[in-house]
C-alpha cells in the first residue's frame, strides 16, 4: 500500500512547479479612499446637526429657566410688595391706635386731675366689717393727683383704709382722711412715689408695717396722738422725709422703721419710747444729732449704722447692754457719752468710728471697754489731753 502510495505522488519536481497559493484578493485603493472620504463627510454632517440640534435644545432649555427665574422673582417680589404693603397698613393702624390710647389717657388725666372733691370722683371699692363700718380696699383710678376720702358711704362710718388699698399709685400727690378714720393697712400707701402730704387725723390708732414705704417724694408727716407704735418700714426709703415728730404715747419704734431715709436730718423723739428696733435709723445719711430718752431700754442691732453725719450721742439711763454694729460705719462720730450702769458692749458696736472719744466715769466698763478697744476715753466733765 505504502508503495502505491509513493506511486502516485506526484513527482519532486512538478511539486515545485506548482503555483503558489494566493491569499489575498487585490482591490482598487482609490476606490476604497472615494468611499471613506464620502462615510467621513457624511459623519460629520450628522454630527454637526446634533450639535446645532443639542445647541438648541440648550439654548431652549436655558431661556425656559430663565424664564420661570424671572417668574420666581416676579412672585417674590410681588409677594414683598404685599408683605411691606400688610406691614404699613398694620404699622399705620398701630401708630393710629397709639395716638388714639395717647390722647384717651391725656384726657382721662386731665379729667380726673382733682381742684376740688366735686370735680370728679374716684369709684372706691370697700367692704363692710362686722361693726357695720366701712373699709376701703381699693381705689379704680391710678392716675388722681388729689385723693379725698368721704367719711361716710353708703350712710356708714368709713373706719379703715385696707392693706394695699392704694399701693402703687404713682400720681397720687395728696392723701386727705377723714376723721372718721381709726386704721391705715399694711402697704396702704407703699411705693405712691409722687404722695408730698398725707393729712392723717388724730383718730387714728393704729397705721400697719410698711405703709409710706417707698414714697420718696414725702417731706413731712404728721402722726396722730393716740399713735403707740412706729412699725416696722413705715417710713422705709422715704428719701426725702426732713422731720418727723413721734408722738407723746408710742413705745416702740420697729425695725427699718425709718431705714434709708437719706434725707432726714431731724426727729424728735417721745419720752415714752422704750425700744428702738434693728435697722430703726441705719443709712440715714444726714442725721446729725438724735437725742434718745431716758425711757429707752432696749436699742437693737444695727439702729443707727451707716449714719455717717451723725456726730455725737448719749446713751439712755435705762440702756444696760449695747448690741453689735449699732454705730456701725458713723465715720463723723466723735462723742459717744456712755453712763456706768452701761456694763455690757459688744465688740463692734462702734466698728469703724475712726474719729470716735468715748466719755464715760473714770473706772467704768465704758474706760475699761475704750482701753480694750484702742478707743480714746475722757471722763466726762474734764478737758480731754492737750485742751
Amino acid at each position: 500500500m505504502n508503495e502505491d502510495f509513493k506511486e502516485n505522488r506526484f513527482p519532486a519536481d512538478e511539486e515545485e512547479s506548482l503555483p503558489p497559493v494566493r491569499t489575498a484578493i487585490p482591490w482598487d485603493n482609490d476606490e476604497e479612499e472615494e468611499e471613506d472620504a464620502d462615510q467621513s463627510t457624511e459623519f460629520r454632517s450628522q454630527r454637526v446637526a446634533v450639535a446645532a440640534f443639542n445647541t438648541r435644545v440648550d439654548d431652549l432649555e436655558r431661556r425656559q429657566r430663565e424664564a420661570e427665574m424671572a417668574l420666581r422673582d416676579e412672585k417674590e417680589r410681588r409677594r414683598a410688595e404685599s408683605r411691606s404693603g400688610t406691614l404699613r397698613i398694620l404699622l399705620s393702624f398701630a401708630i393710629g391706635i397709639a395716638v388714639l390710647l395717647a390722647l384717651w389717657l391725656f384726657v382721662q388725666s386731665r379729667t380726673h386731675q382733682k381742684d376740688d372733691a366735686a370735680a370728679h370722683e374716684v369709684h372706691f371699692y370697700y367692704n363692710v366689717t362686722e361693726q357695720n363700718t366701712i373699709k376701703i380696699t381699693a381705689a379704680d383710678s391710678l392716675n388722681v393727683n388729689v385723693l379725698d376720702i368721704p367719711a361716710k358711704m353708703n350712710g356708714k362710718d368709713v373706719t379703715c383704709i385696707g392693706a394695699n388699698a392704694f399701693a402703687g399709685h404713682f400720681d397720687l400727690e395728696t392723701a386727705i382722711l377723714p376723721d372718721s378714720i381709726t386704721e391705715i393697712g399694711y402697704n396702704a400707701f407703699k411705693d405712691c412715689k409722687s404722695l408730698t402730704d398725707v393729712r392723717i387725723p388724730d383718730s387714728v390708732e393704729t397705721i400697719s408695717y410698711c405703709a409710706f414705704f417707698g414714697c420718696n417724694t414725702m417731706q413731712t408727716i404728721h402722726l396722730p396722738a393716740s399713735l403707740t407704735s412706729v412699725e416696722y418700714g413705715m417710713f422705709g426709703e422715704c428719701f426725702k422725709l426732713e422731720s418727723i415728730d413721734i408722738p407723746s404715747g408710742v413705745t416702740t419704734i420697729d425695725h427699718g422703721a425709718f431705714q434709708s431715709c437719706t434725707g432726714l436730718k431731724k426727729i424728735s423723739l417721745p419720752d415714752t419710747l422704750n425700744k428702738l428696733g434693728y435697722d430703726a435709723f441705719r443709712d440715714c445719711k444726714v442725721l446729725e444729732t438724735i437725742e434718745l430718752p431716758d425711757s429707752v431700754t432696749d436699742i437693737g442691732t444695727s439702729v443707727f449704722s451707716g449714719c455717717s453725719s451723725l456726730k455725737s450721742v448719749t446713751i439712755p439711763k435705762s440702756t444696760t447692754t449695747l448690741a453689735s454694729f449699732i454705730f456701725k460705719d458713723c465715720t463723723s462720730l466723735k462723742e459717744a457719752h456712755i453712763h456706768e450702769g452701761v456694763t455690757a458692749i459688744s465688740d463692734n458696736t462702734f466698728e469703724r468710728c475712726p474719729n470716735l472719744t468715748i466719755y464715760g466715769k473714770a473706772g467704768s466698763y465704758a474706760e475699761k471697754y475704750a482701753q480694750e478697744y484702742g478707743i480714746p476715753f475722757a471722763e466726762e466733765g474734764q478737758p480731754e489731753d492737750g485742751e
